[in-house]
């Protein structure tokens, strides 16, 4: 249930980013004067609402994958028996996280500005912009050494332990082992597009320091949708 739900927040990711570019497309081709182009702030966070939605849920679900088999591995014996409570559970949490931090970015989203493209983030809210990158790339980080120790504790006990594991334990743990694998590729390619995105970001902004080129940064470093396009590769690939 975890990794549908990582595959609807990208799914959502790249459907909301499409229609929003198609948007601001069509009203560049009609436009009559340069003023037709303007949009409202409130307009504006209405549009980017499910980015910044499906952004968060991308990565919190990733976070909640790795707890998931986390719990997995702490109860090799009794696992099997939990009919996926434990997944349902944290998907819920996962989402009511989500939507803390949504509802705080639209807050500090602001509506008072106005704009001929619409962003992620209000430009003027430095501080808080900032504070987010450093929550979301300290999460990404940690899902991904969390999968690390995962796999490598896994594949220990599998060599100290696998004679003594009754059958049910040797299932569960040739199960979290398959599927850390199988997640591993799909966490690594997250973080990889949202941290070469970030200092991309961060290069930018030292190099066109003007409030007035920050819809022109976000967009070049705003690239967490690619992964619409890697994740049904990695599934290819594992399928081949």
């Amino acid at each position: 249930i975890l990794m549908d739900m990582h595959a609807f927040w990208t799914f959502l990711l790249c459907l909301s980013t499409f229609v929003n570019c198609s948007i601001t497309m069509h009203a560049h081709l009609t436009m009559d004067a340069p003023t037709d182009i303007i949009v409202e702030a409130s307009t504006c966070s209405m549009r980017r609402a499910p980015a910044i939605w499906s952004t968060l849920g991308s990565i919190f679900s990733q976070l909640a994958m790795a707890v998931e088999r986390s719990r997995a591995s702490d109860n090799l014996e009794r696992y099997e028996k939990t009919n996926g409570t434990v997944g349902r559970s944290l998907n819920a949490i996962h989402i009511v996280v989500v939507v803390l931090f949504w509802v705080a970015h639209l807050h500090f989203y602001g509506s008072d500005w106005r704009t001929i493209h619409c962003t992620l983030a209000n430009p003027d809210a430095t501080i808080f912009i900032t504070s987010l990158g450093a929550i979301f790339s300290l999460t990404e980080i940690a899902t991904i050494v969390y999968f690390k120790r995962l796999i490598l504790r896994n594949k220990q006990i599998r060599k100290n332990s696998q004679d003594v594991l009754g059958l049910s334990e040797r299932f569960q743990l040739a199960e979290n082992i398959r599927m850390i694998n199988v997640l591993s590729p799909i966490i690594w390619s997250h973080t990889s597009l949202g941290i070469v995105g970030g200092v991309f970001y961060f290069i930018l902004k030292y190099v066109f320091p003007a409030p007035e080129m920050y819809p022109l940064i976000e967009e070049s470093a705003s690239i967490l949708y690619f992964q619409g396009i890697c994740m049904p590769m990695i599934f290819l690939h594992r399928h081949r």
